[in-house]
């Protein structure tokens, strides 16, 4: 039945390619961007991105 729905997509199609990953983090660094809110993650991968 599952199946039958329409596949719902609420965010717009993007050109980059996003890999889906799980980091293991020292818990200092994770409480560190869990602390300051909503958009943690993209803080993270813009650190990420910053260090290569």
């Amino acid at each position: 039945m599952v199946e039958a729905l329409p596949r719902r997509s609420d965010r717009p199609k993007t050109e980059k390619r996003v890999l889906f990953v799980t980091p293991r983090l020292d818990p200092e660094g994770a409480d560190a961007f869990y602390a300051t809110g909503p958009g943690w993650r993209t803080r993270i991968n813009v650190v990420l991105a910053l260090a290569i």
